[in-house]
């Protein structure tokens, strides 16, 4: 398995690193139940939900800055096209 993907400026892990965890602790957490280490299994357990817990709120936060990006980039464009053609820019069927 290649390296967990680290420090995306959000976090330790992007998004893709975490689910590279996830799969580890996984592989890890089997072989600790095959060799009589419950324990420890359920120890990784856990981490695993929590890791999984963390990216879905990770993975709703992002996608809430991109709709938020692309409403701010839409008016942005609008604006230069009313200035640029002199005529007004129908927004979402309110004109």
């Amino acid at each position: 398995m290649e390296k967990s993907r680290i420090n995306d400026g959000r976090g330790l892990w992007d998004n893709e690193g975490v689910c590279d965890k996830g799969i580890s602790l996984c592989n890890s957490a089997l072989k600790d139940l095959i060799s009589g280490q419950y324990l420890a299994f359920v120890n990784k357990l856990e981490q695993v939900t929590q890791i999984f817990a963390n990216l879905k709120s990770g993975i709703k936060a992002d996608r809430e800055s991109l709709e938020e990006k692309i409403e701010e980039l839409k008016r942005m464009n609008d604006a230069l096209v009313e200035e640029k053609t002199g005529l007004p820019v129908e927004k979402d069927g309110a004109e």
